[in-house]
């Protein structure tokens, strides 16, 4: 089945399995879906994967839909292939992406005949992967088909090299102002640092191994030395990392290495430009880069072998080679000039450190301030079974959405899961809506249990 959008085809072909209101009409791209494939494709034409399009001389690029589509194709899963414009069988750019129905639906409801895409949410949420919120589905469709019509270039190849103290001597006397930087450690309780990837602004990347596959320090007596070093580095230069609040507090606490002065962090840069999206280092490669998926390298965290060993060292510096690519690009469209990101840059260094450091807490003032919150509590709680007529938890969603039901009260916000929404912004339009005081001693209570949570009361109670 084809179905072309708007004319002239531009020689975009979008490959997509029929939706379910697709099948309902005889066509492809129906209800909502159409509306994102024309705000991301107007001119293209659109197909189903069993027609032959090798027949068609004026295809420029193609676009894959959905999970099964990339395991057909690459026997890998979409988190692993999304977002990355390669060389199709045809020969023009592909790229593979989520199905434009799926980006529209709040919940999934696709997967009648196929692997419910949500329930794998958890498997690729870990160290190395991160999941896509369903209700980011759109942000990512569109993302991904805009970097087609970009043509991006590939990244670039990477050089690297191991680290011992003759060349860690000879790296750090290397005029810089940059320094590029990741570290692996275990994934176990023993916290063991593996390894140290860096770069100085575009210099090769390099990864200084610390514990080696037996849990034994790789360079010895030396190792302490190099380490120093690096501490160096990171005292002098501008730092740029990906989370390097893991980073480094990681290296404070289990090496006595200080954090750095000056940090720029990647995923603070796009998180306070793109604050509603995903925000792994993968994320961040498909819509910053035009990069191979490579987060399912690394082999393993916890490495028992030397050839298993060198391919986490080697994973560690593509996790810094994107990092620094992630960075300049971010630097090219002006992200770092932004007032927020300016803002985040700025108190990030007093932030982490406060971390590490811990905040004062006033727990004389925090005992009186949690009995006094608890009293209110019992006195709205009691004045709410009055109102009601019947007790009632105001945090619990499914009570309060009960009493509404029981009131007659019209409610049509739905949850992700497909069940009825109730939340403080609903009851605030209930309110404004009905005029039912209830709803204000609800979102009263909500606040003062909220502020309750807040603070330690196992603290307050042992005093």
């Amino acid at each position: 089945m084809i179905r072309y959008l708007r004319a002239p085809w531009d020689g975009t072909v979008i490959v997509m399995a029929q939706s379910r209101f697709d099948k309902a009409n005889g066509l492809l791209g129906c209800a909502a879906a159409e509306q994102l494939l024309l705000e991301a494709a107007p001119h293209a034409m659109l197909a189903t994967p069993e027609e032959n399009l090798q027949s068609n001389t004026g295809i420029k690029r193609i676009v894959y839909c959905g999970d099964q589509l990339s395991l057909a194709r690459h026997s890998r899963r979409l988190d692993q292939t999304r977002g990355f414009v390669e060389p199709g069988y045809l020969g023009v750019p592909t790229v593979h992406t989520f199905h434009p129905q799926d980006a529209c639906d709040i919940v999934s409801l696709e997967q009648e005949d196929r692997e419910d895409e949500d329930a794998l949410v958890d498997e690729y949420s870990s160290k190395n992967k991160g999941a896509t919120a369903r209700r980011n589905y759109r942000f990512w469709f569109l993302a991904d088909v805009a970097k087609l019509y970009d043509n991006p270039a590939p990244l670039g190849q990477m050089v690297h090299s191991w680290v011992d103290l003759l060349s860690m001597e000879r790296i750090i006397r290397q005029p810089s102002e940059v320094l590029y930087f990741d570290i692996e450690t275990s994934v176990d309780d023993t916290q063991t640092l593996w390894c140290i990837g860096f770069a100085l602004d575009n210099s090769p990347v390099y990864v200084i191994p610390v514990y080696d596959w037996k849990r034994k320090l790789y360079h010895g007596v030396h190792t302490h030395r190099i380490l120093a070093l690096f501490a160096r580095l990171l005292q002098t230069k501008r730092v740029v990392a990906h989370n390097a609040n893991f980073d480094l507090g990681f290296l404070w606490l289990f090496c006595g290495i200080p954090p750095a002065k000056r940090l720029e962090d990647t995923m603070v840069i796009h998180h306070r430009t793109l604050p509603s999206v995903e925000k792994s280092l993968a994320h961040c490669i498909t819509y910053y880069l035009n990069a191979p998926y490579h987060k399912d390298t690394a082999g393993s965290f916890n490495p028992q072998s030397l050839g298993v060993y060198n391919k986490l060292l080697e994973y560690n510096a593509h996790d810094v080679h994107r990092t620094r690519a992630i960075h300049q690009r971010m630097t090219a469209l002006g992200y770092l000039k932004l007032p927020q990101v300016q803002q985040g840059i700025k108190l990030h260094p007093l932030m982490l450190v406060a971390g590490l450091r811990g905040l004062k807490i006033d727990t004389a003032g925090m005992y009186v301030m949690t009995q006094r919150l608890k009293a209110q509590v019992k006195h709205a709680t009691r004045v709410l079974r009055i109102l009601i007529g019947y007790p009632i938890n105001p945090q619990s969603a499914d009570e309060v959405t009960t009493y509404c039901q029981r009131m007659g009260y019209e409610l049509t916000e739905m949850t992700e899961s497909g069940k009825l929404a109730m939340d403080a912004s609903i009851m605030i339009k209930l309110y404004v809506r009905y005029k039912n005081p209830v709803f204000q001693a609800l979102l009263w209570v909500k606040d003062k249990q909220k502020q309750l949570s807040m603070l330690d009361v196992e603290l307050c109670q042992s005093l």
